[in-house]
């Protein structure tokens, strides 16, 4: 019997939440208050075990997460976290009884479903965009059981933002392109890296619009004719040149038209973020929802700071988690650089084959339908060498589609090399996820 997508990834939830809460159990936290209920103090010895065991798994972001859906953006370093996940778990909590245990279940319970989802979404895209059902399901699999597996199992954002990615790329191969903008906006409410969904939108309107129209004009302007009987209308000139003027006024129109558009569906993507960002600003420069008035009077500095407008998130990133260009390439930072190394390689790998390869999956990776995918991959994976704390890499680039197609393709090929690489593969898998089990839920460094 050949397993299903959805029930393949049914399994590794199923499976990574078993381990995480086995290794909770049985291994002391490295930090105590990960074992404390985020905004409701230490647990309650009468509470459920299944309460219990759902907090013991709230560690690192995923206490921001708890804190942000029970008590709102109270903190600047909070709004390093998009809303959608807290507001949803919010909404969900009262399914699960409420308080902090009902929080913390919802939010598991949304991540692992948006995973399973999103593993679906994958699978219906890869059949789209590479016109191959079995390169798609194995690809679909790899995703199902990515080394980034705790995280998402765990309250985070990876699962969510990679399902509503997904599916807005397949409603956008679907020709449902508002549809498509309306799950892109969503993941930019997810996570700041949703406007680099902005990559998909450009290269459908080039596809579909600019580039279309690019070879109309060269038609129009150098007096090609397409119809019969274009070039003369019963022997007048003028009557020549009222047809190409109509013509070029349909041009014009058309792609004024589809320009508009376009512009409309990028600022609906971005328009998420850029609220986001205000909120901050309204809060803590302009004093909003302060009683006191405390901000109205005393601004926070990255106020007037214009980067093209004030940004608390960059502002957030710099201070409190010291983001910034090349500021973790520091010695002391080696171990984490090690950590991200397999899947940095897999990227530069995959950006080898795009540039200067000679061979097939050189040629397959340079497909027209795959090009906004691989800039998109090629960008998150300079962010997370280059700006980011480099550890995050593997659940950074764990949301983004071509790096499975592309490891599931060169995989696919014949030869030892090839068997040692689908071996190297799946152990990595299997040991990244089982370390991540272990470490993650006993608040060990593992983010």
């Amino acid at each position: 019997m050949v397993l299903s997508v959805w029930r393949a990834a049914t399994l590794a939830r199923g499976c990574s939440l078993a381990f995480m809460l086995a290794f909770d159990l049985i291994v002391d936290d490295y930090d105590t208050s990960g074992s404390l209920s985020p905004g409701f103090g230490p647990h309650d010895v009468s509470s459920s075990a299944l309460c219990r065991r759902a907090e013991g798994l709230v560690t690192w972001d995923s206490v921001y997460f708890t804190r942000i859906a029970t008590h709102g953006y109270e903190y600047e370093q909070t709004h390093a976290f998009f809303p959608l996940l807290p507001w949803l778990m919010r909404a969900l909590a009262p399914l699960f009884g409420g308080g902090s245990c009902g929080v913390a279940i919802s939010g598991l319970a949304v991540s692992n479903a948006a995973h399973i989802a999103s593993a679906v979404a994958l699978e219906r895209l890869g059949t789209s965009i590479l016109n191959d059902e079995v390169l798609a399901r194995a690809a679909a699999m790899l995703y199902a059981f990515n080394p980034a597996a705790v995280f998402h199992s765990a309250i985070y954002t990876e699962p969510l933002f990679a399902f509503l990615s997904f599916t807005g790329c397949l409603l956008l191969a679907k020709r449902r392109k508002n549809s498509a903008c309306v799950a892109f906006a969503l993941a930019s409410l997810t996570r700041s890296n949703g406007v680099l969904n902005l990559v998909h939108l450009a290269f459908d309107f080039w596809r579909c619009a600019f580039a279309p129209a690019l070879r109309q004009a060269r038609r129009l302007f150098s007096g090609e004719v397409t119809e019969d009987g274009d070039e003369d209308v019963n022997g007048h000139e003028r009557a020549v040149a009222r047809v190409k003027r109509r013509r070029v006024l349909v041009w014009a129109k058309g792609l004024a038209t589809a320009s508009v558009v376009f512009v409309l569906r990028c600022v609906a993507v971005l328009a998420p973020t850029l609220w986001f960002q205000w909120m901050g600003y309204r809060t803590f420069c302009l004093g909003g929802g302060d009683p006191n008035a405390y901000y109205a009077t005393n601004p926070r500095p990255w106020c007037a700071s214009w980067r093209p407008l004030p940004n608390i998130y960059a502002f957030v990133q710099e201070h409190y988690w010291h983001v910034g260009f090349f500021r973790y390439w520091t010695p002391k930072q080696l171990p984490n650089f090690a950590l991200a190394l397999p899947a940095l390689a897999a990227s530069a790998h995959a950006a080898r084959a795009y540039v200067k390869g000679t061979d097939e999956d050189a040629a397959w990776v340079r497909k027209e339908s795959l090009r906004p995918f691989m800039l998109q991959w090629c960008v998150m994976a300079l962010a997370a060498v280059t700006v980011m704390h480099v550890q995050v890499a593997t659940r950074f680039l764990s949301v983004a589609p071509a790096v499975y197609w592309y490891l599931v393709r060169v995989g696919a090929n014949e030869g030892s090399g090839t068997r040692r690489m689908r071996r190297v593969v799946s152990t990595y898998c299997v040991v990244f996820g089982l370390l991540g089990a272990l470490m993650f839920p006993t608040f060990y460094p593992w983010t």
